[in-house]
């Protein structure tokens, strides 16, 4: 399985330094990061990886992902949210309201089907929990 199946791509500009390939919250968008500004030469892996505020990037914002499991602990079907703030990926629900948006749902735990140990796959489209 290819590691993220992309459905619909949203264009925003980054208010919070980020990382291409990580979970972001922009403009109550959630989805992964994907940079698409051209690398100047010489700048290294950290120029291809790093979204400086200010950047236009894409979200993938439907279908399938592969994220960092980070702390979590999580089993299928578990409901994660998105801390705003710091895209932060957390299974505990909004304290206050607009601090945490819905991400998704997970569907392979680390390591199924061949996946990373470090990685869970969550479906973007399964945000429907309360």
């Amino acid at each position: 399985m290819p590691k993220n199946r992309p459905g619909l791509i949203k264009y925003v500009t980054a208010t919070k330094a980020t990382t291409h390939d990580a979970p972001v919250s922009e403009n109550n968008i959630v989805g992964v990061a994907v940079k698409q500004k051209a690398v100047a030469s010489g700048q290294g892996a950290a120029g291809r990886q790093n979204i400086a505020v200010g950047e236009q990037f894409a979200i993938i914002s439907k279908g399938l992902v592969e994220v960092p499991v980070g702390g979590l602990t999580v089993a299928k079907g578990t409901p994660i949210y998105i801390t705003v703030a710091s895209n932060t990926l957390t299974t505990t629900g909004p304290a206050a309201y607009g601090t945490t948006n819905k991400f998704g749902r997970v569907v392979e735990v680390p390591g199924e089907r061949g996946g990373r140990t470090t990685h869970m796959r969550v479906d973007l489209d399964d945000a429907d929990f309360a």
